[in-house]
């Protein structure tokens, strides 16, 4: 099971959410709040929050400290936002996973969300993502291979390692037991943060980091 909390502007709004991941047997919805603060105040043990973005709150992260992350025992933090500029301080908060969406999400990409922030994944478009690393990313090839190991993860490294084998999405899909739409996070976010644009480039510049092991 994973513990989610809510936090958007108003209770229809929270109301909605709830109603949209409750139909998920493996979410429960422990806690929902106005603001991250009031949240904050109750209990924790929430693994994953949702913050929807809009009225007067119109950036919830702004709110968001690293003591309340700490005090809720937070890994991750999906913001449901139109607006990239409101999402410009996700990737520097000290979290396992974050994600970004528009409010306007399908319920099932939004439970489906939810779960790949549980595994550890960074969600995003390709464009959001790219925009949002870019100020920190290494230009061009990685010089070292630290550098690069810094930017993957463990499980993004196995699935590059399998791309470089020439397998297909659902070959390392049932390889490391995850569904193909996992895979196909993980490769976006490989490709973002390498800087490839295809899996080709990708394993180049893996090899090239030393992060793939032939």
């Amino acid at each position: 099971m994973i513990r989610v909390g809510l936090v958007a502007p108003s209770l229809a709004a929270r109301l909605g959410l709830r109603a949209l991941l409750e139909n998920d047997p493996e979410l429960v919805i422990e806690a929902d709040a106005n603001s991250s603060a009031t949240l904050a105040a109750g209990d924790s043990g929430l693994e994953v929050l949702v913050l929807m973005a809009g009225g007067a709150a119109a950036n919830p992260l702004a709110d968001l400290t690293n003591g309340q992350i700490e005090k809720l025992g937070l890994e991750a933090v999906l913001m449901l936002a139109d607006d990239i500029e409101a999402a410009q301080a996700l990737p520097e908060l000290p979290l396992r996973a974050w994600g970004l969406l528009p409010v306007d999400t399908a319920p099932e990409e939004l439970a489906m969300a939810v779960h790949a922030l549980a595994l550890g994944l960074v969600i995003a478009p390709p464009d959001i993502l790219t925009a949002l690393y870019a100020p920190s990313m290494p230009r061009g090839i990685p010089q070292a291979t630290e550098t690069a190991e810094e930017l993957l993860t463990e499980r993004e490294v196995e699935v590059l390692q399998l791309l470089a084998q020439g397998l297909a999405n659902k070959q390392i899909a049932q390889l490391l037991n995850i569904s193909a739409n996992t895979v196909k996070f993980h490769v976006s976010s490989i490709y973002t943060k390498l800087g490839a644009t295809n899996r080709t480039e990708a394993v180049r510049l893996g090899l090239q980091s030393g992060l793939i092991l032939l």
